[in-house]
């Protein structure tokens, strides 16, 4: 069944409401965190998460990729996509296990080397029970987004991000433990919510469907070749900062990386509302072919760019009011950062496409070079520019990488993009970079830098109502205003 407009905006609301929360919530935790916790410290816990990256590829098999698969495959059959969340969580469960003992008898070895002392090993395998717990925790949150039950996502997510949040800044700043605070309250909160969710979906009763994993292994591990490159080219720019530079260094760019992820954050959140809605229609579920979904993903680009701009206009001001002194270096890192993680909004669609055409043979190519790339780029960059250096090669690599894919998903589905509104959109971003870092670098006096970087700021939302129109935005505003029907009992039950 189409959506309606009043549901698609409820959802949005919701989503857009926890989304709220996972931004504000930092603006709380991080004055706090980066005053008990040194960069050197966060320098560790960075390359110690290269390990859990690493480790969460090797387990992950595809299978996240295959479960929105065939979970839209099954539509009409709720028995079919309860069936396939329990079989591949358990698979999974079983391989993360596996993967967690080989790094349990090479810790000392691991921490050694990537964090110069021993000391470390029980940090190591902290995060790495996190990350694989948030790992199967996304399986359920992929569940609920799929079935368009945003009030069960919202509620879930805002409940763990609760108890994270309040147990590490209990232990951080009332018991001094540091970093180790930070990743305890992680785990703790992510422990229960997957607690929930083992009884909620009856996961107590192990059940593993060998006919859908099969199908699901068939489909997903050939993703894998892209995968491990995509995690390798996540982890080698931190890797090298922290190598090449130092960990302070990458202490610093990690937090810097976490400011700018908000942006890719929010565009996550807005994409739960219409990554369904885009798989329908290449799934022919939902009419209107290549040109709804050209006009779904400017609507999308056009409520994702805006906070990638203030982001970049205000990072100076955002980073200053935020952290002490030796973090400041941040500031052009976020800037870069932030407008690599817009240009990801492609990405997000082409996932879908890439998915629906089955190009995970070419995925894993793409994959192959842009880490190949990115290990050159970070060898001639890094060591001149230091951090920097890795930012301006992940955006390099980023937007090309992104043009390519386009441009060859495109021979197979041709999707008649908005070039117009878009360009303009994304023009109006550039500009607003150029500002911020103009006004970084002290090309104007603080106070004209301001008053340029307002006017700027006025200026692209001027561009943003020519291009969404102001109707539209009073259409939106009036939906989200207008109450709702209670959600469906398949929503907020079988969901």
């Amino acid at each position: 069944m189409k959506p309606s407009p009043t549901n698609t905006a409820r959802n949005l609301s919701l989503y857009l409401a926890a989304q709220g929360l996972q931004v504000a919530v930092p603006l709380v935790t991080v004055p706090v965190f980066t005053r008990f916790v040194s960069p050197e410290e966060y320098g560790v816990l960075d390359m110690l998460q290269i390990v859990m990256i690493l480790g969460l590829g090797l387990g992950n098999w595809g299978l996240s990729n295959a479960f929105d698969r065939f979970f839209f495959a099954f539509a009409g059959s709720r028995d079919r996509q309860a069936r396939l969340l329990r079989t591949l969580v358990t698979f999974t469960s079983l391989v993360f296990l596996a993967v967690f003992a080989a790094v349990f008898g090479l810790r000392g070895w691991l921490t050694e080397r990537l964090a110069g002392s021993d000391a470390w090993s029980g940090l190591l395998l902290i995060i790495l029970a996190t990350g694989f717990l948030n790992h199967l925790n996304s399986f359920f949150f992929a569940f609920f987004r799929n079935s368009e039950a945003a009030g069960s996502f919202v509620a879930c997510d805002a409940a763990m991000l609760g108890v994270t949040t309040a147990l590490g800044l209990v232990l951080v700043a009332a018991g001094g433990y540091g970093i180790w605070g930070i990743v305890l309250g992680s785990l703790v909160g992510r422990g229960l919510l997957f607690t929930v969710f083992f009884f909620r979906f009856g996961l107590h009763r192990l059940q593993v469907d060998g006919g859908m994993l099969k199908e699901c292994l068939a489909y997903g591990w050939p993703l894998m070749a892209h995968v491990l490159p995509g995690l390798l080219n996540n982890v080698a720019s931190k890797f090298m900062v922290g190598a090449i530079v130092s960990l302070g260094a990458l202490g610093v760019y990690g937090r810097a990386d976490g400011i700018a992820a908000m942006v890719f954050m929010i565009m996550t959140t807005v994409q739960h509302v219409y990554a369904p809605r885009w798989n329908k229609v290449l799934f022919g579920l939902e009419a209107g072919g290549a040109r709804a979904l050209a006009a779904l993903f400017t609507d999308y680009v056009s409520l994702v760019i805006v906070p990638a701009c203030g982001l970049v206009l205000f990072g100076w001001e955002a980073i200053r009011l935020l952290m002490p002194e030796p973090y400041h270096g941040a500031v052009p890192l976020v800037i870069g950062l932030a407008l690599h993680y817009q240009a990801l909004a492609f990405g997000k669609l082409l996932g879908s496409i890439g998915a629906y055409l089955s190009m995970s043979r070419y995925m894993g190519a793409m994959a192959l070079a842009a880490n190949a790339a990115n290990i050159a780029l970070n060898l001639v960059l890094i060591p001149r520019l230091g951090a920097l250096g890795a930012v301006l090669s992940t955006v390099t690599l980023g937007v090309g990488t992104t043009l390519i894919t386009g441009v060859v998903y495109g021979r197979r589905y041709a999707v008649p993009y908005e070039a117009g509104k878009l360009a303009r959109l994304y023009g109006g971003l550039v500009l607003c970079g150029a500002a911020g870092l103009a006004c970084y670098y002290e090309a104007l006096p603080y106070a004209q830098g301001l008053v340029l970087r307002v006017m700027v700021g006025l200026g692209f939302l001027a561009l943003w109502l020519s291009v969404v129109g102001v109707h539209r935005v009073r259409a939106l505003w009036e939906s989200l205003r207008r109450p709702v029907a209670p959600a469906s009992p398949v929503e907020e039950s079988q969901a």
